[in-house]
């Protein structure tokens, strides 16, 4: 008897699920949730973009879905979308996944009593970094650094992002991020220091942030033709990344060969003063700024 009533209570709560889930009003909060992603975008990135999902609907147990989504920006290289979004929202936690082209990602979120977004935790796997590029220099601008060219960067992308969003600088948190296949195509950077093209056979960086203290544990672009490796701390308290001062270790090397010496800048980086290169042919100089290292070469 009891076994038949838990059976007719699970049935029908079977049947209510099924009835939401054909009865949800999708068409209602599908909007909500583009505004809220709005806004979240907005806080990372401080760009306004629009966004519009598509084929949305649930995601069992806990969850929604979308086939699509597309976010435009004012400009058309800030304008992306991705596929295959799945999103869990709890009350002050949200989990967030999609695909775009052959990568993904897996993002974390933190929304407190505002709708303001308190903290992010993200996962990202071989995502193309030609997509993702504008987003990223709007990244650099948001620290306060002067991006003056924005070369044309392929390969792909794997990171793990913690970051505190509302209590930057002063939160805790830490990045890693790794890129495989990295290369500078030929741009008119390239050619005004005569190289044609630029692959790197490393391209990695590691850094953790407490209490407004950024502390680069390992930042190094490594090519045949030009390296650089960074590590040190820097005070982000009341600073941008690049005014903020600390103590910072930046290495370099370049290969000298005829393409460098017969371009203007190229010669200029092979002139760098480097009294004595370690056992790898590495020149070395503290700073205390980033913006010290185009000092080192001369502005």
């Amino acid at each position: 008897m009891i076994r038949r009533w838990f059976s007719i209570i699970g049935f029908g709560l079977f049947l209510f699920v099924i009835f939401v889930m054909l009865t949800f009003p999708f068409e209602r909060i599908g909007p909500r949730i583009s505004r809220q992603l709005e806004q979240s975008l907005y806080d990372v990135f401080r760009t306004t973009l629009s966004c519009e999902l598509s084929g949305f609907g649930f995601h069992l147990p806990l969850g929604v879905r979308a086939d699509l989504i597309v976010c435009k920006g004012r400009r058309p290289s800030e304008s992306f979308q991705v596929s295959d979004l799945k999103l869990r929202l709890l009350p002050f936690s949200q989990r967030a996944s999609f695909k775009m082209g052959e990568g993904s990602a897996e993002i974390h979120t933190n929304f407190g009593f505002s709708t303001h977004l308190k903290n992010l935790r993200a996962n990202i796997r071989n995502l193309d970094i030609k997509q993702i590029l504008p987003l990223v220099y709007q990244l650099i601008r948001n620290s306060g650094a002067l991006v003056l060219i924005q070369p044309d960067v392929e390969g792909q992308l794997n990171a793990q992002l913690d970051l505190p969003i509302d209590s930057w600088p002063k939160g805790t948190g830490s990045i890693e991020l790794e890129a495989a296949k990295l290369k500078l195509p030929t741009q008119p950077a390239l050619e005004f220091i005569g190289l044609n093209d630029l692959n790197f056979d490393e391209a990695k960086l590691k850094a953790e942030l407490k209490d407004s203290k950024l502390s680069i544990k390992t930042f190094n672009l490594l090519s045949t033709p030009l390296s650089a490796k960074l590590t040190g701390d820097l005070d982000l308290d009341g600073a941008s990344l690049m005014t903020a001062k600390g103590t910072l270790l930046f290495k370099w090397k370049v290969q000298q060969s005829d393409a460098l010496m017969s371009s203007q800048f190229g010669s200029i980086l092979l002139d760098a003063p480097c009294s004595s290169p370690d056992a790898q042919g590495f020149c070395a100089k503290s700073i205390t700024q980033l913006q010290e290292i185009t000092r080192i070469f001369g502005n």
